[in-house]
């Protein structure tokens, strides 16, 4: 969600308007942790780790319309994820992570700055495209039992 009035650009204020675009995203990539990570040993494991890989989301096709912002749509476009994050086990098989990461978008229209049908009304920086940031906390559920290192 953005106001154009809250922006430090003055061809965004003048425009005037707000926007909201809801993102929905799958992401498949590696996670790199620092320390060992076993969940099955007797202490409680944790450590920090990264995250990186493709992201495909879908955003809303933002147009200008007069006064006002309009969606026409969803339309799929890719991210590079780059995530930073701790986790712990806290129960047998529960895992609790908090994470932050910031999403490169290959896409310049994710704030209506840069409409694909009508190139006159882009503003900011049309040579870079758009990230946007995503904070959460995660409970996973490892299904599954210990693993036995038995020798045959």
């Amino acid at each position: 969600m953005g106001e154009d009035v809250e922006s430090s650009e003055s061809r965004r204020q003048l425009r005037g308007l707000s926007f909201e675009n809801n993102l929905s995203e799958f992401s498949l990539g590696l996670e790199y942790t620092f320390w060992d990570f076993d969940m099955f040993k007797e202490r409680r494991p944790s450590t920090p780790y990264l995250y990186t890989g493709i992201t495909t989301f879908n955003q809303s096709d933002l147009r200008p319309d007069g006064d006002r912002i309009v969606s026409s749509g969803g339309i799929w476009n890719f991210a590079i994820p780059m995530v930073v994050g701790y986790k712990i086990v806290i129960g047998e098989n529960l895992i609790f992570a908090l994470e932050v990461g910031a999403r490169y978008t290959l896409s310049d229209n994710l704030d209506c700055s840069n409409p694909q049908t009508n190139g006159n009304l882009a503003f900011g920086n049309i040579n870079n495209d758009d990230w946007y940031m995503f904070t959460g906390v995660t409970l996973t559920y490892s299904f599954g039992r210990k693993p036995c290192f038995c020798a045959f």
